[in-house]
């Protein structure tokens, strides 16, 4: 890494271990309820003393309350499988022009 941020990331080494958690979930569990996810990524500088999770972070509200806030494995949607992969791709698509 080629940053300002090299050494204050170099201090915190719990900052490269990362976990995947034992977790899934279904969209379809949350009819009429918006959501949000997305493709976990690596922070920049993580200083939590537990490991980053690896996965899909899922947002889900029910009007205006978040009821769900979490990161998962699996995370499956019209009875099908997300795939983070595709997720990634997807993002970095609608951020290079």
């Amino acid at each position: 890494m080629s940053t300002p941020l090299k050494p204050l990331h170099e201090q915190y080494p719990q900052a490269k271990v990362f976990t995947e958690p034992d977790r899934s979930i279904s969209l379809d569990d949350y009819d009429g309820c918006r959501y949000t996810i997305w493709a976990s990524t690596p922070a920049i500088l993580w200083t939590a003393d537990r490991p980053q999770e690896k996965g899909i972070h899922v947002h889900i509200h029910d009007g205006t309350k978040r009821v769900v806030d979490d990161t998962y494995s699996e995370v499956y949607h019209a009875g099908q499988p997300l795939s983070r992969v595709d997720l990634i791709e997807k993002m970095i698509a609608r951020t290079i022009i």
